[in-house]
Order: C-alpha cells, then sequence, then structure tokens
C-alpha cells in the first residue's frame, strides 16, 4: 500500500493523499504475547513500528540488562546475571571465552571462577577479566555513597549502554525505557526505603505481581509509525487503514471450566462429587450458570468485534489462520442448511457453536454471499504461497569501485574509499553471536569439531593400543600424531 501509494482522505486539507505509516494500524483482541511478534517481523520489513504493551517495560532486553548489572554490583555471586552482563556489550566475552573461564573450576560459582581464570588463561582473555573486575569493584564502592539514580546514570555513561540501546531496533524507545527506569531510581530514593538492594526487591515484587510499569510513551498524534493496540484501547478513534489481526484465535473461555462457578444472579454452581462409586459430574446449577456466563462471554465478545469492525474510515483487511479450510467450509455450509434464519437474523444456535471471530466472519459472508461480495473480497492463501511471497530475493552488493571511476573521481580519493570500505570491524565476531545460547546448542557446536574414532573392540585388536587420553593427545605435535597413526590404530 506504501509504494502504490494507496489514497486516504486527509480532513484538514479535504482531498486525497498517499497514505502514510502512521495511517496504519494492527488491532489484536489481546497484546501481551501476539504484539511482540508483529513488531518485530515488521521491524525486519524496515518499517518503522510502535506497540503500546503493557507487559514491554519489565522484560525489555535493555532494562533486563541493567537490571542484570545492579544485581552483581549488589551481590556478584549469581551467575546468570553476571553471564548475562558478561556476555552482552557491556562485558564483551564470547561464548568460547565463558567455558575457558568455567573451565578454571567446574564445581564453583562464575564469579570465583573468574578470579581463578585470571592465573590460568592467555593474556588477552586475562585483560578483558581484569578490566571487568575492576569496573565492578569500582561500581560496587560507587553504590555504598551515591544516590541510585546517580548510580545508574554514571553505568549509562561509563558503559555506553546507552548509545548502544538508541543504535538498536526501536532505539528511540529503549532510550526512553532506559532514562524511565533512571526516573523511577530517582523517585525511589525519595520514599522512605533506599538503597540498591531494595530498589531491585522492588521491581522483582513488581514483576512477580504483574504490575508491570509500562513502556515509555515516546510517539504522539502525527508520529509517522504504524501502530499496534488492542481492540480496547482502539474504542472511539479511527484510522484510514486497519488491520484487524490474529482473527482465528478462539476465544478465553478458560473460566468456564472451573470446579466452582459464580453468578451474580444465579449464584453458586458445584461438582457433585460421589466418593463410594468415585464419579463427579456438573450439577444442574452448575451447568445453568455455565450456559449462563457462556452466553454473556460471546455478547461481550461480539460487542468487542462490532468495536473493531467500526474503526476504519477507507479500508479494513481482516487476517486469521484457519486449518483444512475447504473441510469446514463444507461443514459451517451445511450448519447454514439446516438452521435457518429467525427473523432475518443468523439462527443464535448457530452463533454459540463458534468461537472464533473467524468462524462468525465467515459465517455471516456465506449466509448472505451475493450481498458481501459486493463489499467483501474474500482471500485464501496456502502457507507455502506466504512463505513463497515472504522469502528475501538476494541482491547482488554494488560495486563501489567501479561506480566511483564512472563518476570520474581522483584515483587517490577512490583509494581512500577503498580502504575505508575494506576496513573491517573489531568486533565482528560479537556481532554474530546470538542472543540466547542454550547448553543443548554449545553441546552441539562442540561436537561439530571433535571428531571420535571408537576403533574395533579389543577382542578383535591384534596390534598394541596406545592409549591417549585427550589432554595428553593435545600436546602431541600433528605430525608426531600422525606417525603414530600411522603404524597403530588409535
Amino acid at each position: 500500500m506504501i509504494e502504490n501509494k494507496f489514497q486516504v482522505w486527509d480532513k484538514k486539507q479535504e482531498t486525497y493523499r498517499d497514505i502514510q505509516y502512521k495511517d496504519i494500524v494492527i488491532l489484536l483482541r489481546s497484546t501481551a504475547s501476539t504484539a511482540p511478534i508483529y513488531e518485530q517481523e515488521i521491524l525486519n520489513l524496515q518499517m518503522p513500528v510502535f506497540s503500546d504493551s503493557s507487559q514491554e517495560y519489565l522484560d525489555s532486553i535493555e532494562i533486563q540488562m541493567v537490571m542484570s548489572l545492579l544485581r552483581i554490583i549488589d551481590n556478584p555471586i549469581q551467575d546468570i546475571p553476571l553471564v548475562t552482563v558478561m556476555r552482552s556489550n557491556i562485558g564483551k566475552f564470547t561464548d568460547d571465552e565463558l567455558i575457558q573461564i568455567r573451565l578454571a573450576d567446574k564445581q564453583d560459582n562464575f564469579y570465583t571462577c573468574l578470579q581463578k581464570a585470571k592465573l590460568s588463561v592467555e593474556k588477552n582473555l586475562r585483560e578483558k577479566i581484569e578490566n571487568f573486575l575492576e569496573s565492578l569493584s569500582k561500581w560496587r564502592k560507587e553504590q555504598e555513597y551515591l544516590a541510585l539514580d546517580e548510580l545508574i546514570w554514571k553505568i549509562y555513561e561509563e558503559t555506553g549502554y546507552y548509545n548502544y540501546a538508541g543504535l538498536m531496533p526501536n532505539g528511540t524507545l529503549r532510550q526512553a525505557n532506559l532514562r524511565m527506569l533512571f526516573e523511577r531510581a530517582k523517585q525511589y530514593e525519595t520514599a522512605s526505603f533506599k538503597g540498591l538492594y531494595n530498589f531491585i526487591h522492588f521491581i522483582e515484587k513488581l514483576r512477580l505481581n504483574s504490575g508491570d510499569m509500562g513502556a515509555a510513551k515516546i510517539i504522539g498524534e502525527n508520529d509517522n509509525v504504524i501502530r499496534i493496540m488492542s481492540i480496547h484501547k482502539s474504542k472511539g478513534l479511527e484510522f484510514p487503514v486497519v488491520f484487524l489481526a490474529s482473527t482465528g484465535k478462539q476465544f478465553n473461555l478458560m473460566d468456564l471450566n472451573q470446579n466452582i462457578l459464580l453468578h451474580q444472579e444465579l449464584g453458586i454452581g458445584v461438582k457433585y462429587i460421589d466418593y463410594e462409586k468415585q464419579v463427579q459430574y456438573d450439577t444442574l446449577s452448575k451447568a445453568a450458570i455455565r450456559n449462563k456466563t457462556l452466553v454473556e462471554t460471546l455478547s461481550e465478545e461480539m460487542r468487542i468485534l462490532y468495536v473493531a469492525l467500526t474503526r476504519a474510515k477507507e479500508k479494513l483487511i481482516i487476517t486469521g489462520i484457519k486449518k483444512e479450510y475447504e473441510k469446514q467450509k463444507e461443514k459451517l455450509l451445511q450448519q447454514i442448511e439446516r438452521y435457518q434464519k429467525q427473523n432475518e437474523k443468523i439462527n443464535p444456535i448457530l452463533v454459540k457453536k463458534y468461537i472464533k471471530y473467524l468462524d462468525w466472519l465467515l459465517l455471516v459472508y456465506f449466509y448472505e454471499p451475493t450481498k458481501m461480495e459486493e463489499i467483501v473480497e474474500l482471500k485464501k492463501y496456502t502457507k507455502k504461497e506466504i512463505l513463497d511471497f515472504c522469502q528475501k530475493t538476494e541482491v547482488e552488493p554494488a560495486n563501489m569501485i567501479e561506480i566511483l571511476e564512472k563518476e570520474k573521481i581522483d584515483e587517490a580519493k577512490i583509494e581512500e574509499i577503498d580502504a575505508i570500505l575494506q576496513k573491517k570491524y573489531l568486533y565482528e565476531l560479537a556481532t554474530k553471536i546470538p542472543t540466547k545460547s542454550s547448553v543443548t546448542q554449545i553441546k552441539q557446536r562442540t561436537r561439530e569439531k571433535v571428531e571420535i574414532n571408537f576403533g574395533n573392540p579389543k577382542f578383535m585388536r591384534k596390534t598394541r593400543e596406545y592409549k591417549i587420553n585427550r589432554s595428553t593427545k593435545r600436546n602431541i605435535t600433528t605430525s608426531m600424531y600422525a606417525k603414530i597413526r600411522g603404524k597403530e590404530r588409535i
């Protein structure tokens, strides 16, 4: 739509204009788990996006990183926060270096391993460990007399993490989150509780009680970004183009399966349990309450769907996933024939059978196909078609030297530019390190490098065997090892 310059009505200028990112909104029934996925995929397409998800703040990478650093400043004998910081842009340790440090002592905590590793590792790694421990020691001393907010801002400046967060995708939001943590620490210091230890526990209590502080608000009405929001928050607002997404998701009816149901009008409904016969079943009161609650839940979902369908001014695009579409379509058509309309409305019995927005929308579409085709265009895509469409085309890199020669630029200048382009980034390895590595992945990478040849069992061996353990084998030169292999099986 952006590339094709889709036209939208501009109310201020009273004329049509090209669509912009700010004219598009993605509506979701719930943003807690789904919004971050949509946000990441849109960022991968190099488009600006903002997701106002309430659970984003304490779970964001930048806040987790700073909190991990504050934890080890308070108490360095915590393996997970310590390794998190060491492996980040603050510590700049690689996976291989962390493994070397751990090999210094496999039983003790990681902080003690750091102290021991200084005595046995190579020079470069030893210097890196000493610098890291020196910084950590300095911050631990400073936290005793500095205010908490001053300590946090000092960390931002000395580690360069604030600037680094600004270079990450959605960097402006990440920096706003870091500033917000600084402000929270400043407010916390004015209260009766003080100190780093108490602040860490305050944040942990917020996380456990689901009382997230909410992400920093950095966008205004005129900021040119795609917005992702819940249907509830869109109430009363209008947008030129609306994507109503994830309509194939089932309604949350978990409360109906509880052992005890409560209703403000019908009272209480429980299960009947016969301990002698070892059976249990729902009582009539519980069945009645369940049926009543189901109707009320579906009614509420209908009202929410109405809100979502009335937010778009120019174009409404509804997306949803449905397995075995053709088979489900046949079943739906059979149901429509069986349950005829009542007073020009869809039969309520049929509506209660379906518990997804997508099913309701298809129900309406197939009830009145001729009328719906005038206003709705139904498209279906297979998984393969979508994957083929999303496949990235490889673009051949442009030869800058040829371009510069065509522009008739001085040869000395060309050589200077070529030297800049060919310059290798000092921390190139750090850009290839994955954000997370499980033990299994590390083990798999190790396995790929080691060749294991078990050889024949003892009773089949005719020649004397050289017993070489792994440490001895490491010290034997390549030529010497090859000579031994030529004579005997290892």
